[in-house]
């Protein structure tokens, strides 16, 4: 994350039928109560929240909001979800949306406080000395 010069800017997420509403909630206010101006709130539903997080209707509008008229240099982005399943039960599906938001410049929170940043550097792409050429993720 580099260094901000505005709050950073919140998306707020939710997958599931089952009480979206108090959920997307509880993420405005937590968002609120760390400073940062909500950009919007997605929520996800029906046949499709099953599906891989890039095949997500809702998810991928956020994520183009994200990426094109909420985006300036100066600012930070965070997606917010009350908890790691609301973006996906699937944690590899977590780690995708994860990693996306991180490649925009941002970081993925729950309302727990718990970050996303030290999954996605953990996982940074090694490189070999001897290629030099970027390789499967990594846990190391």
């Amino acid at each position: 994350m580099r260094e901000a010069t505005s709050p950073a800017l919140a998306f707020v997420y939710d997958r599931g039928p089952a009480s979206a509403a108090a959920r997307l909630s509880v993420c405005v206010a937590y968002a609120e109560r760390q400073r940062w101006p909500v950009a919007g709130a997605w929520t996800e539903s029906g046949e499709h929240v099953a599906r891989p997080v890039a095949e997500q209707p809702a998810y991928r509008k956020l994520l183009a909001s994200l990426l094109g008229e909420h985006r300036d240099g100066d600012r930070d982005v965070v997606l917010v979800v009350t908890d790691w399943d609301r973006l996906h039960p699937d944690p590899a599906q977590q780690f995708v949306a994860c990693r996306q938001i991180h490649d925009a410049g941002g970081w993925t929170e729950t309302t727990a406080g718990d970050t996303s940043l030290r999954l996605v550097e953990r996982h940074r792409p090694r490189r070999t000395p001897r290629d030099g050429r970027a390789h499967a993720y990594s846990n190391a």
